[in-house]
């Protein structure tokens, strides 16, 4: 079943979007609402309120960015920010699942894939360490003394140089 509201001539010329983008033309059919044309979305169209601001599976859902957030979330499902890292996000699984609410954005299965990546990682660290080879140690900084010592040396070795 195709969308309710599509792109003027979308149906037409394969370039343009299905997608609804309000038509511009100075004489557009659809923009003047001409009978027998494509209608285009209003205030009519609108929700009712109940479903307003609901997950399409029928749950409402709160925007958290951190743990505490979760742990004053009473709504029945979350959405975790995508600005959260790794550690925050695997934190505030534990303490959804502890509450009993259903995370919305995040696959069954993320805890161990994020752990399985983390130890490839980490295997992936140890491997390139042990390939490096190992510095040279540095001979201990000479004083200054000890430099114009030697310096004097060489250049007593090239005054001295026999022919």
């Amino acid at each position: 079943m195709p969308k309710q509201f599509q792109t003027q001539d979308s149906w037409k010329l394969k370039r343009l979007p299905r997608t609804w983008r309000h038509p511009k033309g100075h004489h557009s059919k659809m923009r003047h609402n001409i009978k027998g044309n494509p209608k285009m979305p209003s205030q009519g169209y609108r929700r009712p309120e109940e479903e307003r601001y609901m997950h399409p599976s029928g749950i409402q859902t709160a925007l958290v960015h951190s743990p505490a957030e979760v742990q004053n979330a009473s709504k029945q499902g979350i959405i975790i920010a995508s600005t959260v890292g790794i550690k925050k996000r695997l934190q505030m699984l534990k303490e959804a699942a502890a509450k009993k609410l259903k995370v919305l954005n995040v696959a069954e299965n993320y805890e161990q894939k994020i752990r399985e990546a983390a130890e490839q990682r980490k295997k992936h660290r140890q491997q390139k360490k042990s390939e490096q080879p190992s510095k040279k140690t540095e001979e201990p900084k000479k004083s200054e003394e000890d430099k114009r010592k030697e310096s004097k040396k060489e250049m007593e070795k090239i005054i001295t140089k026999p022919k």
